[in-house]
């Protein structure tokens, strides 16, 4: 074999172990896909608030109890106010005082009665002419206007006839109150008339110890 021969088959021998050389080698690591994670949506339900105790009823609220009866100006013409009897008697309760008086806003009239007991009674407004209860007579009374006060099963008058009530006529020196009258006192009917300057909203209410009418008629 010659020098060109032998040198051949060395460069064919060293060429094929540099293949087999280079088919030995590692390959690298492919890289490593990236993993997705999507982060978890924020819920959209908010957690119910914890129920709070209830509100405990608001109580309606009563009117106070008053033994007084009120008419509106509005109605006082029309309007008017009444009382059962109170207490308990064998006779007829006596007036015994009739007093007029000046209150904050109001001119007051007071019917008092004996301590026995407190007679039915009605008051309201009235038209021209005032009259007497016995002749029928017109009985001439000052103001634009008549509050009238009767009292049923009732006397002004003592057992000897002479008069209980005081003055059965007197001129008042008030705001609206003028002039007081008595109109009657027949067969257990007393009735008094109080002339006012115009026909005001009144109070009327009954009192005890003693037993009395009470009457204010606003200013």
């Amino acid at each position: 074999m010659n020098k060109t021969a032998v040198g051949n088959t060395l460069l064919l021998a060293m060429l094929g172990l540099g293949a087999l050389a280079g088919c030995s080698k590692k390959q690298p690591p492919s890289a490593a896909a990236p993993i997705s994670q999507t982060p978890p949506e924020p819920s959209s339900s908010v957690p119910a608030p914890a129920s709070l105790p209830a509100a405990p009823p608001i109580a309606a609220e009563q009117p106070a109890a008053t033994s007084a009866t009120s008419v509106s100006s509005a109605t006082a013409r029309r309007a008017a106010a009444s009382g059962a009897a109170i207490g308990r008697s064998v006779q007829q309760p006596t007036l015994q005082a009739v007093r007029t008086g000046k209150q904050p806003g109001a001119d007051r009239v007071v019917f008092q009665f004996d301590a026995h007991s407190m007679p039915a009674w009605h008051a309201e407004y009235v038209d021209r002419p005032v009259r007497d209860c016995g002749s029928g007579e017109p009985v001439p009374v000052a103001g634009a206007a008549w509050l009238q006060v009767s009292f049923n099963g009732a006397q002004a008058h003592t057992a000897q006839g002479a008069n209980s009530g005081g003055s059965a006529r007197r001129a008042l020196p008030h705001a609206v109150a003028r002039e007081l009258v008595r109109t009657c006192d027949f067969e257990g009917e007393v009735t008094w008339v109080v002339g006012v300057s115009r026909p005001n909203a009144f109070t009327a209410r009954t009192m005890t110890a003693p037993y009395r009418l009470v009457i204010d008629i606003a200013h």
